[in-house]
C-alpha cells in the first residue's frame, strides 16, 4: 500500500498514517538504524497507546529510509510517545520523535527558527532595572568591562524621565553574551544600588 502525506509517498504491507490525516496523532520518528522494521518500530512504541498505523518509510527497491510515522488513536497518547520517547537509546541511536507536520508547516517553522538565531546572535541587549538617573554615558562605562560598547541608550518616556529600560549594543557577542551570563548568575555589580536584568533583544517590548 502507498499513502502520501504532503508530496511523500511511504510503501508498506500496512495502513500508513492516515487517510482521514490528524496531525496531532501522528508521531515522526528518525534516526535509528536501516534494519528496523515496522513490526520493531510497533513494538517501541506500543505501550503509549492503540497504534492504528505503524510504518518505517521505504525506498523503491523496499530498502529503509531511517525514518517511520506511528499514528494513534489519541492526540494524548501521541504526545505521550514523544515525551517518552524523545532522544532515547534505541537500536544503538538517540531518536528523533516530534509531531509529524505537514511539509508547509515545517517549512515555516524552521524560517522562524532561523529568524529567532538570527536574533540571539546580534550582539545588542536589553535591560532593565536601569536606574532612572543612569544615563547612556553611564551605562556604557559600566557595561565597558565586558567588551567594546559600540551604543548604549536609555529609554525616556515623552517628558525625558527614564523608562527603566535600555538598549546596548556591544561590538562582539562573545561580550555581550559575558554581559547577560554575568547578571543572570548575579554576579553584576549594581549600578546606583540598582541590579541591571540583562537579556539578548528580542524586540518584543
Amino acid at each position: 500500500m502507498e499513502a502520501t502525506a504532503n508530496d511523500q509517498t511511504i510503501s508498506s504491507g500496512q495502513a500508513t498514517a492516515t487517510e482521514e490525516y490528524d496531525e496531532t496523532k501522528n508521531v515522526y520518528v528518525k534516526n535509528f538504524d536501516l534494519e528496523v522494521t515496522d513490526e520493531m518500530l510497533n513494538d517501541a512504541f506500543k505501550g503509549f497507546g492503540t497504534i492504528t498505523s505503524c510504518v518505517v518509510a521505504k525506498n523503491e527497491d523496499g530498502t529503509s529510509r531511517g525514518f517511520g510515522f506511528v499514528a494513534y488513536e489519541t492526540t494524548e497518547e501521541a504526545q505521550k510517545a514523544i515525551k517518552e520517547m524523545k532522544g532515547k537509546l534505541m537500536w544503538g541511536s538517540n531518536l528523533y520523535v516530534a509531531q509529524f507536520q505537514k511539509k508547509t508547516d515545517r517549512v515555516a517553522m524552521l524560517a522562524e527558527q532561523m529568524a529567532s538565531m538570527k536574533i540571539d546572535r546580534e550582539p545588542r541587549l536589553f535591560i532593565k532595572n536601569v536606574h532612572v538617573n543612569v544615563t547612556d554615558m553611564v551605562l556604557k562605562e559600566f557595561l565597558s568591562k565586558y567588551g567594546e560598547v559600540v551604543k548604549a541608550e536609555v529609554q525616556l518616556h515623552k517628558t525625558g524621565i527614564s523608562k527603566g529600560l535600555a538598549l546596548v549594543t556591544f561590538k562582539e557577542f562573545a561580550d555581550a553574551k559575558a554581559a547577560v551570563k554575568a547578571s543572570r548568575e548575579d554576579k553584576m555589580d549594581e549600578l546606583l544600588g540598582k541590579k541591571l536584568i540583562v537579556s539578548f533583544d528580542k524586540g518584543r517590548r
